[in-house]
């Protein structure tokens, strides 16, 4: 059996509306470089308005499963995978929960490079 401080969850971080998010690795099947047609952003997912910039970076595609059949999602990059020790992992702070319109947020998560919200798409996806 592992140690506590052995523990740690792999995610995929992606940016949209400006903020790092991330999801578990799991959900995702793969990463596209191309354009999809039909690809739900991320932003519309989350609850969020669109980029008034139009995103900050070049933008991907995030296959996630899904029952059925395989959903698109338009990220910004970087993509990048994390694997993130459970104690850098904390429970959204009741204020934070009461007043955001996010949709699926799970958590937040610090990396050396800061903070991430951790997600949860399969929330928001289409059935």
């Amino acid at each position: 059996m592992k140690a506590a401080a052995d523990l740690a969850l792999d995610l995929v971080s992606f940016m949209a509306g400006g903020h790092r998010f991330a999801v578990e690795a799991t959900q995702v099947r793969t990463q596209l470089n191309d354009a999809y047609p039909g690809a739900l952003t991320a932003e519309a997912l989350l609850g969020m308005e669109p980029d008034p910039y139009g995103g900050c970076g070049f933008q991907r595609v995030l296959m996630m499963k899904q029952a059925g059949a395989d959903v698109a999602v338009l990220v910004t990059e970087p993509v990048l995978l994390h694997h993130l020790p459970l104690a850098a992992i904390h429970p959204v702070p009741a204020l934070m929960a009461a007043s955001t319109s996010l949709v699926g947020m799970r958590a937040l998560g610090m990396t050396a490079q800061g903070l991430m919200i951790l997600v949860q798409l399969r929330l928001t996806l289409p059935a």
